[in-house]
């Protein structure tokens, strides 16, 4: 049994803002595998 929080990857996705700049948002999933 584990009782720590199931590991999460992190996931750099390229958006533009509303001023037209690209940046690169981190957004955090939860790993499949464990």
């Amino acid at each position: 049994m584990f009782t720590h929080p199931p590991p999460h990857l992190i996931l750099y996705i390229s958006v533009v803002d509303p001023a037209g700049i690209p940046v690169e948002r981190p957004v955090s999933v939860p790993c499949p595998y464990g």
